[in-house]
């Protein structure tokens, strides 16, 4: 029995965490609710969200074109399904700013051949959907990854290119 409305059963603790994303809506009406529940909601019944709050949080119509729409989609229903994500986590993510890095982290602890298919790989090639990173095109991987490595050293984000370059070219060469 649902310990919030006690109108509904459920069979099992499992059956009823499994539903709480549908059931969520019933129960608490009037209480604000999360938007990853409206996504989550969404995505696992094949559909992008409607909800405008939905769409500017979980960056939805940043996607332009019909083919980055559905790797969207199918993103999110593969956090949601094949990683066990839930709405809760997904949530605590967006508010803390760490979407990109906790979605980056859900998909790297499977082994290499399970990552879901092309949905990773589209998902890395596009962060500048979820945050305000140039689109990968425009720079090498090799600088995308020199600048993620800058900020996982604690460097100043506000760094120029002038600044990361004296900073490689002080460092010793076994540094480099």
């Amino acid at each position: 029995r649902c310990a919030g409305c006690h109108k509904v059963r459920y069979c099992s603790k499992t059956c009823q965490r499994e539903h709480w994303i549908y059931h969520i809506f019933s129960c608490k009406p009037h209480q604000p609710i999360p938007t990853s529940y409206y996504l989550a909601r969404s995505v696992l019944g094949g559909r992008l969200p409607d909800d405008p709050q939905t769409r500017l949080d979980y960056n939805l119509d940043k996607a332009i074109d019909g083919r980055d729409k559905t790797q969207l989609l199918c993103l999110y229903v593969a956090l949601f399904r094949r990683l066990g994500v839930n709405p809760k986590q997904l949530h605590s993510w967006r508010v803390h700013g760490v979407l990109v890095d906790e979605i980056t982290n859900a998909f790297e602890r499977l082994p290499p051949g399970e990552q879901v298919g092309t949905v990773f790989q589209w998902f890395l090639r596009n962060q500048h959907i979820f945050d305000d990173r140039p689109p990968v095109d425009t720079m090498t991987q090799m600088e995308y990854k020199f600048i993620e490595t800058w900020k996982f050293l604690g460097k100043p984000s506000d760094a120029t290119r002038a600044d990361m370059s004296a900073f490689v070219e002080s460092l010793s060469p076994e540094g480099q």
